[in-house]
């Protein structure tokens, strides 16, 4: 399943990759066996899954590591209570497995949410190879894709010692999403008012983005990639994650007077990543920000909500502010509190930044907030090598199918992507190259049945969840 989530074409493993796992299963007499099994299988996936974690260079190579095993060890803990669950109904019915996929569904539900959610190892994204089935996310959300993808697995493993019937039903299970996928795929929508755009990406390496003495360089190079496109007056110019580095609403503003003098003469508009801070009750708030403006005003401030623990804050430091002093290399932001949307035209951009776009409901946000598209803006360069910058970027797939809008994605040094609400990435970069993609775009009303009820798939399988554990609960153990 780990090597289901790595770029290298093998989505198709995750249709069998539980089976050798469930073998284990038949054996599960004690909640110790299941909290091992558990437990032991969380760390290799996880571990194979985001190795990449001590790959990065931002930070001491022991911190690294230890900020590995600890997001390994913790995640693996978060999927235990699916071990009780299963030793649970292992012990009331032969037919046990067939709760492993609204189990695991429940399990990926909890880990969307709150301030350490990280959908980023959710089953579904082993699975954007696949265009057709992956148009099912309009409904349920990637978390009917971890259903189909478990279910399928279980299907398989019952299949090896069962009738022609039930195989005949496994292969219409399988093939059922491909089907209704071909009917949701979406037809072009046109409201009018397309816009052009342009993506930056600058390909700054790490070791230079906060040199002082570079600063000058690096806005004089974003505004020589722009130029062109300002010179034919497109609608959007995208640049990634803090691509200026320097407060730019403060200390910067006689370098926000150079930008936007470039725009003068067109009405083509930027929107970057910014550092950003303000005073509140004689205390400095940093945010890791997102502005837009044109040639002479500022049109626009959106302020990250979800900050990456232990990269961009110290867990509980709002409610123990001296945890704050703790230094581990990470910065101390302020969580936003506002999706805020900016104008272009007659449409609102959204725009969400770095980790964020991993977040299904935060998007659902925005759109719900008025945007016609969404926006990514990203600085990928801690890694300068696959797969991080792949696994990262595949899952803006997964943002324009559930919310059916054109998604611009801006990285720093890669991989930068426009994509269609089908979920087709009409172009992209490829990473750590220097590169301007332009397209027109076609922003939209839709309103999509995810925008509208979000994770309700997920939500009716903890409804069901609960309706077999009570039933089970009354029966006696089969053996």
């Amino acid at each position: 399943m780990g090597l289901a989530q790595q770029p290298l074409g093998l989505g198709f493993i995750a249709w069998v990759g539980l089976i050798p796992w469930f073998f284990s299963f038949k054996q599960y007499v004690t909640l110790w066996d299941g909290v091992k099994s558990f437990f032991i299988w969380g760390c290799v996936y996880h571990l194979v899954t985001i190795f990449w974690l001590a790959l990065n260079i931002g930070t001491s190579p022991v911190v690294a590591v230890i900020s590995l095993l600890a997001t390994v060890i913790f995640l693996s803990v978060m999927i235990l209570p699916g071990a009780a669950i299963m030793v649970f109904t292992r012990r009331k019915t032969a037919n046990f497995l067939f709760a492993f996929p609204i189990v695991w569904v429940g399990i990926e539900y909890f880990r969307m949410g709150g301030a350490l959610a990280f959908p980023w190892v959710s089953f579904a994204n082993t699975q954007t190879q696949f265009l057709l089935p992956i148009q099912n996310a309009e409904i349920t959300g990637i978390l009917g894709i971890t259903f189909w993808v478990v279910m399928v697995n279980v299907l398989i493993f019952k299949s090896v010692q069962s009738n022609l019937k039930f195989r005949i039903c496994t292969t219409a299970f399988f093939l059922l999403p491909w089907m209704t996928g071909l009917f949701l795929y979406p037809e072009d929508i046109s409201d009018d008012g397309a816009l052009e755009v342009a993506i930056v990406q600058p390909n700054v390496p790490l070791s230079e983005k906060w040199e002082d003495h570079l600063i000058s360089d690096h806005i004089d190079h974003l505004i020589q990639l722009s130029q062109p496109a300002i010179q034919d007056k497109v609608d959007l110019v995208v640049w990634p994650e803090t691509a200026p580095p320097i407060y730019l609403l403060k200390t910067g503003k006689h370098y926000l007077r150079k930008i936007q003098s470039a725009l003068r003469g067109s009405d083509t508009v930027i929107l970057t990543g910014i550092p950003h801070y303000e005073q509140k009750n004689r205390e400095i708030e940093s945010y890791n920000s997102v502005i837009m403006f044109n040639s002479t005003e500022i049109l626009g401030l959106y302020n990250k909500i979800q900050l990456v623990p232990m990269a961009e804050y110290v867990p509980l430091s709002d409610i123990f502010p001296s945890l704050k002093d703790l230094n581990f290399g990470q910065a101390n932001f302020t969580q936003g509190q506002t999706c805020t949307t900016f104008p272009v035209g007659q449409w609102m951009v959204g725009s969400v930044i770095c980790f964020e776009s991993t977040i299904p409901q935060l998007v659902r946000r925005f759109i719900r907030a008025g945007a016609g598209v969404m926006t990514i803006v990203t600085n990928d360069g801690w890694y300068e090598s696959a797969p991080e910058p792949q696994q990262h970027a595949k899952q803006a797939i997964f943002r324009a199918i559930e919310s059916r809008k054109p998604i611009l994605r801006c990285a720093n040094t890669g991989i930068s992507m426009i994509i269609e609400p089908s979920g087709n990435i009409r172009t992209s970069s490829r990473l750590n190259e220097e590169i301007v993609l332009r397209s027109h775009i076609q922003p939209n009303h839709t309103i999509s049945f995810y925008t509208r009820w979000g994770d309700l798939f997920a939500q009716i399988n903890l409804v069901v969840l609960a309706g077999i554990s009570l039933f089970l609960a009354g029966r006696k153990n089969y053996a």
